[in-house]
């Protein structure tokens, strides 16, 4: 997003202590938005983050998305809600698929009743490349999200809340990115894991992410979706260069002998197109639209 795009002037960020929202949080105050509701479950990261930004225009809120009116709690006086709360851990919704249902369908069903009840303006619920043809539980709960939310959009084509998604790959040195992972796996002189080495990757930095929040919340129409288009490379060949450090320095992997395919039968895909076929003809523009983003 430009300097000239309007600073949201209330933002809600629903798992705000996590990598997504805590960048977001810092993107806000660096554009100086004046009011930043954190919704979360985790009191240790709202403290340790009250911590870093004391004198900061910011409102912790303990809660889950799963509840209804904690969610309306946090949503008072907000005109823009970035969605990031979820399960994103691929075995984590494996062996407890429900739980991923509740927080990651019902949970968001939550978050788009309580902004139309709040009058907010614009919503952006964040989704994943694993939506696409899903394979895992934790995929095919952020397809239903998606659902859920153009549905809202279809039986509500009037409403004044604009809901939309934006579609993330792998984000680099997130929380559960495979980058720190393949670093700390080096470092200590063990083999990098692969599910597949001919799997394909979609990788975006924390910034590209934040921008695409940015672009939703100026551009969406109602049930719109954007995609940015994203550097991608399978991971046998992404293995072969050399890794550059966030804190400087560098590795060089020998692919050859540093690589070991192991089967943790977590469902895991071994390819995407970013973009679902129903969303590839031109539709009506009442239909939602997904947009990749150049």
């Amino acid at each position: 997003m430009t300097e000239q795009t309007p600073v949201p002037e209330a933002v809600l960020i629903t798992g705000g202590t996590g990598s997504f929202g805590h960048r977001m949080v810092d993107h806000l105050l660096e554009r100086g938005c004046q009011r930043i509701h954190v919704l979360s479950r985790d009191e240790a990261k709202q403290d340790l983050m009250r911590h870093e930004l004391p004198d900061a225009p910011i409102r912790y809120y303990i809660g889950d998305v799963r509840d209804l009116d904690s969610v309306r709690g946090a949503m008072r006086g907000i005109t823009h809600v970035f969605h990031a709360a979820a399960l994103k851990q691929v075995p984590s919704a494996e062996f407890f698929p429900m739980q991923a249902v509740q927080t990651n369908v019902l949970g968001s069903r939550n978050v788009l009743h309580a902004a139309e009840e709040a009058g907010v303006a614009s919503v952006v619920c964040l989704s994943t490349d694993k939506a696409v043809y899903p394979v895992n539980a934790m995929g095919m709960t952020k397809a239903l999200m998606e659902k859920v939310a153009q549905a809202h959009s279809l039986s509500n084509p009037e409403a004044k809340t604009t809901v939309s998604c934006v579609r993330y790959g792998n984000v680099l040195y997130s929380r559960g990115s495979v980058v720190p992972l393949f670093i700390s796996q080096l470092r200590a002189g063990l083999p990098i894991t692969v599910t597949d080495p001919e799997m394909t990757r979609f990788m975006m930095t924390l910034d590209q992410s934040v921008d695409l929040v940015d672009y939703a919340f100026s551009h969406a129409e109602q049930g719109d979706l954007f995609d940015k288009h994203r550097v991608h490379e399978q991971v046998s060949k992404a293995l072969e260069r050399k890794v550059f450090l966030p804190s400087g320095g560098s590795l060089v992997i020998d692919r050859t002998e540093a690589m070991t395919v192991v089967d943790v039968n977590t469902g895991r895909f071994t390819g995407s197109s970013g973009l679902s076929l129903i969303h590839i003809s031109e539709p009506t523009r009442r239909t939602p639209i997904s947009y990749a983003v150049f």
